[in-house]
C-alpha cells in the first residue's frame, strides 16, 4: 500500500483543541485523494471503521464534491493522544452567495464516542464557519430520535425551525429531518 503522501502544493491547515487536531480538507485535496488513493488508504486517512465504509463514501463522491453553487469544506478529526483519525466535521452544502451552509459531523470510531469530543470539535467548526467562511447562517438537519445531536446543537444555541417530512433515506425508508439553524448574531450574542 502507498503511503499517504500529497503533492507539495497541498499544505494542511489545522485547528487545535485541548484533545483534538482538526485537519482541513479542501475540495482540491479531496479530489486528489479520490483520484489517487485506495479505499484502504481512505479508511486510514478519514478514520472509517471498515474498508466498506470508505468504499461507500468514495462511491457517494464519484460525481464530485463541488457543484455550480455548492462547496464542501471538511475537517478530519484526529485524536491527539493516539494520532488516529476518528471522524469528521464540516460543511457539506456551502452556498457561498447566500452566506449559509449545512453542517455535518460524525465520530466513526465507537471507542471515542460519548467523551465530549464532538462538542469540542463542533464549537471550533461553528466558529470557523462564522469567522473564516463569512457565514451568516449555519443549518443542521437531524433525525428525530438523535438525542446526542439534539444536545450538541442546543448547547451551542441552535434553534429548532421545523420538520422536513420524508427528507432523507435511511435503510431504504424515507425519514423526516428536524431542522435547526444558528445565526451569526445569535452565536456572537451567546
Amino acid at each position: 500500500m502507498r503511503t499517504l503522501m500529497l503533492p507539495v502544493e497541498y499544505h494542511f491547515t489545522y485547528i487545535e483543541t485541548e484533545r483534538l487536531k482538526l485537519r482541513l480538507i479542501t475540495p482540491e485535496v479531496y479530489e486528489h485523494l479520490f483520484r489517487y488513493y485506495t479505499a484502504e488508504q481512505w479508511q486510514t486517512f478519514f478514520g472509517f471503521n471498515t474498508v466498506e465504509d470508505a468504499e461507500k463514501e468514495m462511491a457517494r463522491l464519484s460525481g464530485g464534491i463541488v457543484s455550480y453553487n455548492r462547496t464542501v469544506l471538511l475537517f478530519v478529526i484526529i485524536d491527539k493522544g493516539s494520532d488516529k483519525a476518528i471522524g469528521a466535521c464540516g460543511y457539506h452544502n456551502w452556498y457561498q452567495q447566500h452566506k449559509r451552509a449545512e453542517v455535518g459531523y460524525i465520530i466513526h470510531n465507537l471507542e471515542f464516542r460519548q467523551k465530549g469530543l464532538m462538542k469540542e470539535a463542533f464549537h471550533k467548526i461553528v466558529d470557523y464557519g462564522f469567522n473564516e467562511m463569512g457565514l451568516e447562517r449555519i443549518e443542521a438537519f437531524i433525525a428525530k430520535d438523535n438525542e446526542a445531536s439534539l444536545r450538541l446543537l442546543k448547547g451551542l444555541g441552535f434553534q429548532y425551525e421545523g420538520n422536513l417530512r420524508k427528507h432523507y433515506m435511511v435503510k431504504g425508508e424515507l425519514d423526516d429531518s428536524q431542522v435547526f439553524g444558528l445565526l451569526k448574531t445569535e452565536y456572537l450574542g451567546s
